[in-house]
């Protein structure tokens, strides 16, 4: 997605105008039109490390939906959003995330109060309860909210991790890589805990198989989500890439 203003008069807006303007942006281009008043809007969130296979998967869900003839949902992923920023590069990374999180809520925002279906495209694993906090203002608004957990081990999907760096220069840090390891599961766990007598919410479990990216394994089973939720990932012997070419 491109900006339709000059990186001149991108630069001239303030901070409140630029995730107006990139909000909006997302919404018109997503070719998406507001749910019928007598039906209910649909948010699907992934949750999963980087590198577990999420996008894929929503790359899947999309084609499936538009062969069926459904309308399309807006997307909505940070990476997308830091990526029409002018100046931005994938080794800038972690300096446009922060701006590009708060610019991904009010796309969120703007897609809820226009009754718009939504793919949330991201790791579920923000700080301070903001990933589950998300979810109840989705449900408050009337929509059907499914979380789509996407799981691989953790050395598979840091293993995707560092290929993606290679092809594409953007650094994912494995200080961060951990600690969305652990807050991804505990807000997981508190989703599961907080909304699991709404009607409105449901959690899927999807399971990468051999043939990855291509080949799924889905369950709705709680007792079967219960237990890969239990399950922790296994982060302890994760190695850098960078910090072995220095030693």
């Amino acid at each position: 997605m491109k900006l339709d203003l000059s990186a001149d008069e991108f630069a001239k807006l303030s901070g409140e105008q630029k995730k107006k303007y990139i909000a909006n942006l997302f919404v018109q281009s997503s070719g998406a039109k507001p749910v019928d008043p007598l039906s209910t809007p649909v948010a699907v969130i992934t949750a999963g490390l980087p590198g577990a296979g999420k996008t894929e998967f929503l790359d899947t869900l999309a084609k499936n939906m538009t062969d069926l003839r459904f309308n399309p949902p807006v997307r909505i992923d940070l990476d997308e959003i830091v990526g029409v920023y002018p100046d931005y590069t994938p080794k800038d990374y972690y300096k446009f995330r922060d701006r590009g999180n708060l610019v991904l809520e009010r796309t969120i925002d703007v897609a809820r109060r226009g009754r718009y279906n939504v793919f949330i495209d991201g790791t579920f694993s923000g700080s301070s309860g903001a990933s589950v906090k998300g979810v109840a203002r989705l449900l408050d608004a009337g929509y059907r909210v499914n979380l789509v957990y996407v799981y691989d081990e953790a050395k598979v999907a840091w293993m995707y991790t560092m290929k993606r760096r290679l092809e594409t220069g953007r650094k994912v840090d494995l200080g961060g890589f951990k600690r969305s390891a652990k807050t991804l599961i505990d807000n997981l766990s508190d989703a599961r805990k907080r909304f699991s007598k709404n009607s409105e919410f449901s959690i899927s479990l999807v399971v990468q198989k051999e043939l990855r990216d291509k080949d799924f394994y889905i369950t709705t089973d709680n007792d079967e989500i219960d237990k890969f939720i239990k399950l922790r990932y296994n982060v302890d012997n994760l190695k850098d890439n960078d910090d072995q070419e220095t030693h």
